[in-house]
């Protein structure tokens, strides 16, 4: 399934495909439900595509820390269009905690009637 649905150059497409290959990529609407995520993101969290479409992105987190006012400002701010750049606590499926540097880039694609947000964690 490719990442990026949109038409683009052949430079594009290089870029594009060289961050699917490099990085761990999944995408969400502005709220948190799961849109997408490439095998790199699958791999290290130990899912599968079918088992992370359309949940929330809390299925990563503590579950104490899903419940506080600092994880629903953190999206509140993703929904207004703020990146967020920090190294976050995310939890496999197997319930190891480890730390992603991540970066949040928020894609603003006119095809579609809300902003994706695009989660890039090196690998």
């Amino acid at each position: 399934m490719a990442l990026f649905s949109f038409s683009k150059t052949e430079e594009e497409k290089a870029q594009l495909s060289s961050i699917d290959e490099h990085f761990a990529v999944i995408s969400f609407t502005p709220r948190g439900t799961i849109i997408k995520a490439n095998k790199n993101f699958l791999d290290i969290l130990g899912y599968s595509l079918e088992e992370v479409v359309g949940k929330h992105h809390r299925i990563f987190c503590d579950k104490e820390y899903v419940n506080t006012q600092r994880y629903k400002d953190f999206w509140d701010k993703l929904a207004k269009g703020e990146a967020q750049i920090s190294e976050f606590k995310r939890i496999k499926k197997t319930v190891l905690l480890f730390l992603f540097r991540l970066l949040i880039l928020l894609l603003n694609i006119v095809t579609e009637k809300f902003s994706k947000l695009l989660n890039l964690h090196k690998i």
